[in-house]
């Protein structure tokens, strides 16, 4: 009977070690697995910004040879604000003249549809 406990207690750890072993592999084999994964996504994220840097450089290089219809735009946004100045000035006078008639020379003559109006209430 002593035997038959002491083979259970050697089977018994002869089991505990195998188990110890699976685990210790499954752990390495996690830790493979995971260096994988982190330099697939470093090469993903590589290749993610090597695209972008080129549609950068793309876009860059677009806008740097459309400096020119920047400036062209720029002339021509000048042209029109300098001619708006000097339509002002043209009707500057005018205008004033025209608000200050307004305000001071009120009419206070009543139309005829307000007399009617008045009339039918009256």
């Amino acid at each position: 009977m002593a035997s038959k406990k002491s083979t259970n207690i050697q089977y018994l750890l002869q089991a505990e070690q195998e188990a110890s072993e699976i685990v210790k592999e499954a752990r390495k084999q996690r830790l493979i697995k995971l260096k994988q994964a982190k330099d697939e996504a470093d090469n993903e994220i590589k290749k993610f910004k090597e695209s972008k840097e080129i549609l950068f450089q793309k876009f860059q290089t677009e806008h740097l040879q459309g400096g020119n219809d920047n400036f062209e735009l720029t002339l021509k946004k000048e042209q029109i604000i300098k001619l708006l100045k000097e339509g002002i000035q043209k009707k500057k006078e005018n205008v004033v003249k025209f608000i200050i008639d307004d305000v001071i020379n009120v009419n206070i003559e009543l139309e005829a549809e307000q007399k009617a109006f008045i009339g039918k209430r009256g």
